[in-house]
């Protein structure tokens, strides 16, 4: 049998990065996206492609999950050079924080462009394909903001909860076909995800709030100390290792979402206790058997 195919978004740094050694490592054709890989990312490109030389098989290919054409040609030279997409871990990412008043309607719509639409047009390439093999998976990483709500992030936690509702509703949809979709949801974790924040563009609203409008500084100072002094609670490479183990769950055993790290704020016991209400609002409508892929599956079979 062929090696099975892994399409990360967003591997110019962070966990995309990251990831793909492990996963190749696990026995995956890893393609690793990113944008520019042969001008601005041209560095971490290198580094990645460097990998097929100790015989791992990961290749790099550009994608900017806000542009259908590159979408579309990633997606379909995969396919061409492989013949199927086993995985797609929706990992492209970017922040705003700051005060949310002071975001401009383009940068509400940047965060939402990336984060949401561009997950959702990856996502939409790569389902075709999944049918035509009823199998497949697809991790969406969201964030403990996905399920709790802290001030100053009010564009990111809007589009994690994004998200985090269309993972969840792609689960019951895809079931029958054998697709499994799950949620990874990282505490803050050492990232360039914080050093790359945007901040808000029109600063006289950000002023207008006064001493409040200085704290959205103090939180990202905070977060920088938790960085500098919680360094294992907060490598990155335990969410690496967490979706790497998802991906090496059978289908139908994976849970919905996975909260990775210790400063979870809550998000971990927001899950625990509404871990039934989807299985509940399932079988309100009748469609119970679409849980996961295991009871659509056995659904099928009866």
């Amino acid at each position: 049998m062929s090696r099975p195919v892994a399409l990360v978004t967003g591997c110019s740094s962070g966990f995309g990065f990251l990831l793909a050694e492990p996963l190749a490592r696990a026995g995956h054709t890893v393609y690793a996206t990113m944008r520019d890989p042969d001008a601005r990312n041209a560095e971490p490109a290198r580094t990645l492609r460097a990998l097929a030389d100790q015989g791992l098989a990961v290749r790099v290919l550009p994608l900017d999950v806000t542009s259908d054409a590159q979408v579309d040609a990633a997606v379909a030279r995969i396919e061409k050079e492989e013949g199927r997409i086993d995985v797609l871990v929706n990992n492209a990412g970017v922040m705003f924080g700051g005060v949310t008043e002071a975001l401009t309607a383009g940068e509400f719509d940047r965060q939402f462009q990336v984060n949401v639409v561009g997950l959702f047009r990856v996502t939409r390439a790569v389902l075709p394909a999944m049918r035509r093999q009823r199998s497949g998976l697809l991790v969406h990483l969201s964030s403990i903001v996905g399920r709790i709500a802290p001030p100053f992030f009010g564009a990111y936690v809007a589009s994690k909860w994004a998200v985090d509702g269309l993972g969840e509703s792609l689960r019951y949809e895809l079931a029958p076909l054998g697709i499994d979709s799950v949620i990874v949801e990282p505490a803050p974790f050492h990232t360039n995800l914080f050093a790359e924040a945007t901040r808000p563009a029109d600063t006289a609203r950000a002023a207008a709030y006064g001493p409040v409008g200085e704290t959205p500084g103090q939180l990202f100072a905070a977060f920088d100390n938790m960085f500098a002094t919680m360094k294992a609670e907060t490598d990155p490479q335990l969410v690496v290792n967490a979706i790497v183990g998802l991906v090496g769950t059978p289908a139908g055993q994976r849970p919905l979402r996975t909260v990775v790290g210790a400063m979870h704020m809550g998000a971990a016991t927001v899950n625990e206790r509404t871990q039934d209400v989807g299985k509940e609002m399932l079988g309100m409508v009748g469609l119970g058997h679409l849980e996961n892929v295991a009871t659509a599956k056995a659904s099928l079979a009866t």
